[in-house]
This record gives C-alpha cells, structure tokens and sequence, in this order.
C-alpha cells in the first residue's frame, strides 16, 4: 500500500494559497453532494496516495446561475443609472413601461419559483398553470411603485431561483411538465426562465 504523505507542513500559510474549486453541476447526485459537504468540513481531499489540506473551498455557478446573474446585475445597474422619467415612460398606452416590465419579471420568478418547487412533489407530468401578464402588471400598480423596493424584490427572487436551480439533479430535471397541450422536462423549463430573462433584459437595456 502507498504511503500517504501529509503536506500540510509544506503548505504556505496564506488562507488563499490553495483554492479547491468545486463546479455546483445540476447533474451532482446525493453522494455527490454529501462528498462536498465532507471536504468543506474537513478540507482535506484525497488526490491518489498524498493527502493535501485545502485552504479555501470556492463554488462555482453553473452557467443558468450565471446568466441569471449577468441579467439581474445589468438590469439593476441600468435602473440605478437612469433617471425616473425615462423608467416609466410607455411607448404607448397599451405597452408596459421599463419599469413594468421589471414588474413583470418579478411575476415570472415569483411563479416559476413555485412551478419549480412544487414539481418536486406533485403528481407527473405536472400541470404547469399559465397566468395573465397584463393584468398581474396591472393589478400590481408597478408603474406607481418605488422602484428601489422592486429592485430589492427582483433580485432576491433571482437569488432563490439560483439556489433552486443549483438544487436540482439529472432525475428532478427530466420532471415532466405539461402546458397548453405539450410535454417538456424541468430542465426545459428552466432553460425558458433564462431566456425570458435575457430577452426582457435586452429589452430594458436597449
């Protein structure tokens, strides 16, 4: 058997001298994640027959995560950086402001948290529920709010949902879901979530 060697000793002693950077996947499994848990607990990893101590544990986002970070980051700085009147400003009557479309993102993540959450447990395919934009924005008053408020909202809701999303295993995402007459897994859906994002986002933006 070989030996094991501890190289503790020859470690240097800045915290940030050796990085274990660790992917959160959406395919890792129970063991998978109990594993993790273990080195960050006891920050040691085996590596073939030498036993190294781990200063520091970084996890990494996958790339929803990240995408859902670039667009909450960029939509929040350009609020932040533009004057009032221009945020809730409407091209016309009938269309939403900036500001209500920032409102009508915080209506899709406040469902597509709970479509997420109770596909866990509710009976397969799940019957993904629609819901009526127009008059959620409406009813909500988001032109009329404080801007500072929703901007609070939006980003917390997007906080949980990446932590939902970093949740989920290759079984959760293959989760059938039906809506309007058509079959699609978890995984699609949250691919949708991100891209409805990235598109509104855009539209913000632009």
């Amino acid at each position: 058997m070989p030996e094991q060697k501890d190289l503790k000793t020859e470690l240097p002693t800045s915290a940030d001298s050796y990085t274990l950077r660790i992917k959160r996947e959406s395919h890792l499994g129970n063991g998978n994640a109990e594993f993790i848990r273990r080195i960050a607990r006891a920050r040691v990893i085996p590596l073939k027959s030498v036993y190294i101590r781990i200063a520091k544990i970084e996890t990494l986002m996958s790339p929803h995560e990240e995408r859902i970070s670039n667009a909450v980051r960029e939509i929040v700085d350009y609020f932040k950086a533009t004057p009032d009147d221009e945020v809730i400003s409407k091209p016309s009557p009938e269309k939403w402001s900036k500001q209500e479309i920032l409102g009508h993102l915080i209506d899709s993540a406040l469902h597509n948290i709970v479509r997420v959450a109770e596909v866990q447990f509710m009976d397969k395919p799940f019957q993904r529920p629609g819901y009526d934009q127009d008059a959620l924005v409406k009813a909500n008053k988001y032109q009329h709010a404080n801007l500072s408020q929703l901007l609070q909202v939006f980003e917390g809701l997007n906080q949980h949902m990446m932590f939902l999303i970093s949740t989920q295993t290759n079984d959760t995402l293959a989760y059938e879901i039906e809506f309007q007459g058509k079959t699609n897994n978890l995984r699609f859906w949250i691919e949708d979530y991100v891209s409805h994002l990235e598109h509104h986002a855009r539209q913000i933006i632009n």
